[in-house]
C-alpha cells in the first residue's frame, strides 16, 4: 500500500452503508463479521483488498481470474472453524498455481 502524505481535514463516512451492514448481521442473528468487515473499513475510507465470496470451486476460480493472481484463499464454514482442520485432513481441494 501507498504511504499516505496527509490526513484529509474533511471526512464524511458512508453511514448508511455501514448502518446497512450492522442490520443485516442482526437480522441474521449474526455476532461475527466476515466478508462485511471489508465494507464498513471502505466506508470510513480505509483502503481494502478486492474480495468476493464463491460457494463452488467453478466460482472461485472465474472470482480468481477476475481478481487476478495471486490470492488468498480464505474457507468460509461453520463445520470448518481453522484452516488447521483442513491440513489435517488432507483436503482435495486445490486451485490452479500460475
Amino acid at each position: 500500500m501507498n504511504q499516505i502524505d496527509s490526513i484529509p481535514h474533511v471526512f464524511e463516512p458512508d453511514r448508511v452503508l455501514t448502518a446497512r451492514v450492522f442490520e443485516a448481521a442482526r437480522a441474521k442473528n449474526q455476532h461475527i463479521l466476515g466478508l462485511e468487515a471489508f465494507d464498513i473499513l471502505k466506508s470510513y475510507g480505509i483502503p481494502v483488498l478486492r474480495t468476493t465470496f464463491a460457494k463452488t470451486a467453478e466460482e472461485a476460480i472465474i472470482a480468481a481470474e477476475k481478481i487476478g493472481y495471486p490470492l488468498v484463499i480464505k474457507i468460509v464454514s461453520p463445520q470448518i472453524p481453522h484452516k488447521s482442520v483442513l491440513e489435517e485432513s488432507n483436503s482435495p481441494f486445490k486451485m490452479p498455481l500460475r
